[in-house]
């Protein structure tokens, strides 16, 4: 489980990547200049395909398994925590520097 929740962590530091190149072209159009359109494409496909058909599989492995863990049966609901859910966004994902790009 080890390699598979580091091949996860990998995939989201990937996808955090293309988030902050997405952000840099809405940024250079917003400047008047044109987006690499190739590049806000290949974002959009990646995004639209990737993660339903590799990711989001993996992560459902994950939580089987840490449902077994917990003595709840296979498809029982976990309680939800209280916190913020995995759809929100990683914190400062769009906090800016007033002079240059995202922060990493």
């Amino acid at each position: 489980m080890a390699a598979l929740m580091q091949a996860l962590r990998k995939e989201h530091e990937d996808m955090a990547v293309l988030l902050d190149l997405m952000d840099r072209q809405i940024a250079q159009f917003q400047e008047g200049a044109p987006p690499d359109f190739n590049l806000v494409r290949g974002i959009i496909g990646y995004f639209l395909t990737y993660p339903d058909l590799y990711h989001h599989p993996k992560e459902d492995l994950i939580a089987e398994r840490l449902r077994g863990r917990s003595g709840r049966g296979p498809g029982e609901p976990a309680q939800r925590p209280s916190g913020p859910s995995l759809s929100d966004p990683p914190p400062g994902h769009r906090d800016r520097r007033p002079d240059g790009p995202p922060r990493r």
